[in-house]
């Protein structure tokens, strides 16, 4: 092969390298549009599903089948008795994310899942850490804050983020 062939081929490859590069940063790169995603409390109310659980230490998880539901459904109940009925989730249209806190030293706290977006990286959910601030009145017992949610099933992974915010109680 010449010289210049040579030279030729290899601005060639390199030119497809460089354009699929720029195809691939299009569609993955921090300017890929996301999708958000409709999220059904289990709460019947917009706060975190329980202050109180049987999950003592911070957990994200992502719940895909019935086996595992049931599992995290008990452990989550733990502490009571008898045990709340198992919602029903139907795994081949949704999944159940899941974010506890961990045990707190008091009430005031409150860990609340509130969005969840899709891009082709995978799913990113969004959490809200809330903790009392000085002069808060709180409950004097220890808590275990946990939010459960529904969302549509994907096989993607899933990042949780936690934004924190403490509640203002100055007293005057």
């Amino acid at each position: 092969m010449s010289r210049t062939l040579r030279r030729d081929v290899r601005h060639l490859v390199l030119a497809m390298v460089a354009a699929g590069t720029a195809a691939c940063s299009s569609t993955l790169g921090p300017g890929a549009p996301r999708e958000p995603l409709p999220i059904t409390r289990f709460a019947p109310t917009n706060s975190d599903f329980s202050s109180f659980s049987g999950i003592r230490t911070p957990r994200h998880a992502v719940v895909r089948d019935s086996t595992t539901w049931r599992t995290t459904w008990q452990q989550i109940n733990q502490p009571f008795f008898p045990q709340p009925p198992l919602p029903t989730v139907d795994f081949n249209r949704e999944m159940v994310l899941l974010a506890a806190m961990g045990t707190e030293p008091s009430g005031g706290y409150e860990l609340l899942i509130e969005s969840a977006t899709r891009d082709t990286t995978g799913i990113d959910v969004q959490l809200r850490r809330v903790s009392p601030g000085a002069g808060c009145p709180v409950s004097a017992v220890l808590t275990q804050p946990l939010d459960l949610v529904r969302v549509p099933f994907s096989d993607q992974p899933v990042r949780f983020s936690e934004r924190a915010e403490t509640t203002s109680c100055n007293a005057r």
